[in-house]
């Protein structure tokens, strides 16, 4: 374990040193490298003390169905924890290894969905409770299957107003008794569905290119025909000579 000079000089100056120059200095010294070892695990722990976790009180709920909803709320389970840094969560001993540093950034800016493991290994690194982590996960669980769609129910109140609708009836009168108003054929009657939006949109559109091609063709009808043009050349007086 190479060790420049210059570094073993900080280290006496009184500097916190790392543990690879701690162990390559135990070993240079024949010393016991575990026990360096366990002096430094203090003595960074003195210098550097572990922030104080505060308790995460925050529960997501249930109207996360986007990954960016899934993150905003990680971010918020983050900040109530004190708001550590990505490495400290990487490097807890609650998460075990099961989360690395570039997932764990895709999933608190939303670019990857996260999964199970490292929403649990985030929760656990964060410090929440089994509430908060059985949150997290259901969230996940709804984004990954997709929105719901809710089953169309057809009652008689929206046939009718769909029917009202079709006959052209203003929706200010759709609520009046049926019998007042004036629809000019038999409630009864099947009446033929009015075409969608987009197929009224595409009408209109060749209707349109249909008048534009017609309003062409009737000006080009009447318009007059220069007199120079019904001239045909004579070709026999094209020529250089006289």
């Amino acid at each position: 374990m190479p060790v420049a000079a210059c570094t073993l000089r900080r280290a006496m100056d009184g500097r916190l040193p790392t543990l690879y120059t701690v162990q390559a200095f135990a070993r240079g010294a024949d010393a016991d490298e575990q026990e360096a070892a366990r002096v430094w695990a203090v003595a960074a722990a003195a210098v550097h003390p572990a922030p104080v976790r505060r308790p995460v009180t925050y529960v997501p709920g249930r109207g996360i169905t986007t990954l960016a909803g899934l993150a905003r709320a990680m971010m918020r389970v983050r900040a109530e924890a004190g708001g550590p840094s990505l490495r400290r969560l990487v490097g807890s001993p609650e998460a075990a290894g099961r989360i690395s540093r570039s997932t764990l950034h895709n999933a608190l800016t939303g670019q990857r969905l996260p999964s199970e493991d490292l929403v649990a290994g985030f929760a656990a690194a964060c410090g929440a409770g089994e509430e908060t982590t059985s949150a997290l996960l259901a969230a996940r669980a709804r984004i990954l299957a997709g929105p719901q769609t809710r089953p169309r129910v057809w009652t008689a109140e929206r046939a009718r107003s769909q029917m009202l609708r079709d006959l052209g009836v203003p929706y200010w009168r759709r609520n009046e008794d049926i019998d007042t108003l004036d629809l000019g054929v038999d409630p009864d009657f099947p009446v033929r569905r009015q075409p969608s939006p987009a197929r009224r949109t595409a009408q209109r559109h060749r209707r349109r290119r249909s008048q534009r091609r017609q309003t062409r063709r009737t000006r080009l009808l009447r318009m007059p025909v220069c007199a120079t043009r019904r001239q045909i050349p004579d070709r026999t007086k094209c020529g250089s000579g006289p």
